[in-house]
Parts: structure tokens; C-alpha cells; sequence
């Protein structure tokens, strides 16, 4: 029993680690780029853009990680972590803001999200390999 619950403690962990990663590393770009907003004369049309842009950054670490933590296996895990990390990004979303519709945004960091997390899997899988 004990191995058992260890084993999934390990399996929670291989895969939250890299998540939970992902998703701090995509707070600190939306705050250093808002900060950039503000502190700049950009419009804010490029908003959409910059929220875009930080996800795919944390989504690509989030499938780096992930693919690392699998040993290999990059596709997959980086499609694995770039569903985990839009489908956390938009519940959490839609707890906070109360609006749970699927628009143009949306299918864009959906989109982002999983091109960047296994474009970070195959990163990690061919780092591994070398």
C-alpha cells in the first residue's frame, strides 16, 4: 500500500512540477510585460499579443520539463503539458473572470500553448539524447 501511495505521489509530482513551473514563469512575463505597457507608449492592442506571447513561453518550459521528467518521450509529453497548461490557464481564467467562452483568444493561447509545450518536449527529448 505504502508503494503504491508513493508512487503516486511521484507521478503528481513528475507532472505538477513542470505545470506549476510553467505557469509562474508565464505570471513574471505578463508582469514584465505590462510593466513594459505602462512604462511605454505601446498601445494596448498589443496586449492580446504580449498575453499570448507569455503563455507560449511558459508552455514551452511546461513541455521542457515535462518531456525531461518522462525521460524523452517529447511529443507526447509536450502535448500532454501544453493540454494540462491551457486547460489549467483557461478553469483558472474562468473562476477568476467568470467567463468561461471559447473566442478568438482563447483558441489562440489554446493553439500557442500546445505548439510551444511540444515544441519544448522535443527540445528537451533531443537535449536528452545528446
Amino acid at each position: 500500500m505504502a508503494d503504491k501511495k508513493s508512487s503516486i505521489i511521484t507521478v503528481l509530482l513528475k507532472y505538477s512540477i513542470p505545470l506549476i513551473s510553467g505557469l509562474a514563469v508565464s505570471v513574471a512575463a505578463i508582469a514584465i510585460f505590462s510593466s513594459l505597457m505602462a512604462s511605454t507608449s505601446l498601445p494596448d492592442s498589443t496586449a492580446d499579443t504580449l498575453v499570448v506571447l507569455s503563455a507560449s513561453v511558459g508552455a514551452l518550459l511546461c513541455g521542457f520539463l515535462l518531456a525531461k521528467a518522462r525521460n524523452g518521450k517529447g511529443i507526447v509529453s509536450g502535448l500532454i503539458g501544453g493540454a494540462m497548461f491551457f486547460l489549467t490557464v483557461f478553469v483558472v481564467g474562468a473562476l477568476c473572470f467568470q467567463e468561461s467562452g471559447f473566442g478568438v483568444m482563447t483558441i489562440s493561447i489554446m493553439l500557442f500553448s500546445i505548439i510551444s509545450s511540444t515544441v519544448g518536449g522535443i527540445l528537451s527529448a533531443n537535449l536528452l539524447h545528446h
